[in-house]
């Protein structure tokens, strides 16, 4: 076995990214597993403990069914894939069975500073929802895989209706070309998650809003989609451009 550490200034990672600390060390790990194991499996340690903070997360923020199902128990990260093997057992389960088998572990120093908004719901909202239901997490993991297997069916009638919509394929999705009225026909819940499809295929950050966008371009017209990515719909096709910028 090999130790291998990645040292950095994250205050000056995240100043450069325009991104917050959490968000900037998350996309910083990612990025660092990825290098060591490019191609094979990434077994990171996310608990039911931490989908349950996930959730409670992404409901405050306001979020859709994608959201609500918090962590995957699995997804690619480049060539490689994500695993999270401990998804189904509390934190607690965890320690406790370091704890009886002599187990070393270390505790970040910074998860009781309740600056942090996670820290927050961990140590404040958690256990007052606990005072509910004592076996709050154990309760939630009905929930949410309800909810992961609605979202994995839906996905699924998305990536389909993604493929059966593409006009004519190339070596770069921003050369794509999809047929309008096969993405405007669709129920929308499949429309949308198709929509999220094409912009993640064209590097583009997906929110509620650039769904929109791209969406009220298919009745025709033209919209910048960010990413410095222009989406046209012309005689029903819809196609992709980089925008040009006047520097003066």
């Amino acid at each position: 076995l090999s130790l291998n550490v990645l040292r950095v200034d994250l205050q000056k990672e995240a100043r450069e990214r325009k991104l917050g600390l959490e968000e900037c060390g998350r996309l910083l790990r990612y990025d660092f597993f990825t290098s060591l194991n490019p191609s094979g499996k990434i077994a990171l340690a996310h608990t039911l403990s931490d989908r349950a903070e996930t959730l409670i997360f992404n409901l405050a923020r306001g979020t859709a069914l994608r959201g609500l199902s918090s962590i995957p128990y699995s997804r690619p990260q480049g060539g490689a894939a994500v695993i999270r093997p401990l998804l189904d057992i509390t934190r607690t389960e965890v320690e406790d069975y370091c704890r009886a088998n002599a187990i070393p572990y270390a505790t970040d120093s910074t998860n009781s500073d309740i600056a942090y908004t996670r820290n927050r719901i961990r140590r404040k909202i958690i256990p007052q929802l606990k005072e509910l239901n004592g076996a709050f997490e154990q309760s939630l993991l009905r929930t949410l895989d309800a909810l992961s297997e609605d979202e994995d069916y839906l996905y699924g009638k998305a990536q389909n209706l993604f493929h059966s919509s593409i006009l004519n394929k190339s070596d770069k999705p921003i050369n794509y070309q999809f047929a309008a009225v096969t993405l405007t026909q669709a129920p929308p819940p499949i429309k949308k998650r198709a929509l999220r499809i094409i912009l993640t295929g064209l590097e583009i950050q997906v929110s509620a809003e650039s769904i929109a966008r791209l969406d009220s371009v298919l009745a025709g017209g033209r919209i910048s989609v960010g990413g410095n990515v222009l989406a046209q719909c012309r005689r029903g096709v819809l196609s992709f451009g980089k925008e040009i910028r006047n520097r003066f």
